[in-house]
């Protein structure tokens, strides 16, 4: 079964999240564990020595710098997805709320609407008419392109993932008009599911390294 348009929407709570109170909650959890495991990691390679009594603070390193990753996609999710808020709420308030004169058409009968190949409006007697008939016409091409991109499965991980956010960037219009697709959403999600794994193992960590130290 292939992706439709909106599939993206499968994805979008898990992502909402991440940006949110989970995710914070997460990066500080594991930045807290982190920090622990690389000083007892290092006292216990200091006082132990040799690959094992290093292990410890080196999977402590590793396992930071997925954090961070994490911690800047996440921090950059969150911001991009409050600017595609306030975006969307603008453009709401702008139908729900129009100027006092807009939507008036001229009365003058007769007159077809006329779009060019890129489905630019040629100005006219009937240029709001014009206008609706152009965003129609945008959005139609939008849906196809958007259909095409989901049904256009890469031989890669996570193929449903990324089709799907192609998909939502082409039925957006372009990746302007969705700021917080614009990374690869994909890796913010394996750098979150590794952080979140690594926890109990930093626990187990820690408890080797004060053995180890003490």
């Amino acid at each position: 079964m292939s992706l439709g348009a909106g599939s993206m929407n499968l994805f979008l709570p898990a992502i909402e999240r991440l940006s949110r109170l989970p995710g914070k909650v997460l990066v500080a959890m594991s930045a807290a564990g982190n920090a622990l495991l690389l000083i007892t990691g290092w006292m216990a390679g200091q006082r132990h020595g040799g690959v094992g009594g290093w292990l410890p603070f080196g999977v402590g390193v590793v396992l930071t710098a997925v954090l961070i990753f994490f911690a800047v996609r996440r921090q950059r999710l969150e911001s991009r997805l409050d600017a595609y808020s306030a975006q969307a709420i603008e453009r709401y308030n702008r139908i729900m709320n129009p100027p006092q004169n807009a939507g008036e058409i001229s009365a003058g009968g007769g007159e077809g609407v006329v779009i060019d190949e890129q489905g630019v409006v040629i100005p006219g007697p009937n240029s709001e008419a014009m206008r609706h008939e152009a965003e129609l016409l945008k959005s139609r091409e939008r849906q196809r392109a958007a259909e095409l991109e989901a049904t256009n499965r890469k031989n890669t991980f996570m193929s449903r993932l990324e089709a799907a956010q192609r998909a939502a960037i082409a039925s957006a219009g372009g990746i302007e008009n969705v700021p917080h697709l614009k990374d690869d959403l994909r890796w913010t999600i394996v750098s979150a599911g590794i952080t979140l794994v690594s926890i109990p193992v930093i626990g187990f960590l820690i408890i080797v390294a004060l053995l180890l130290w003490l």
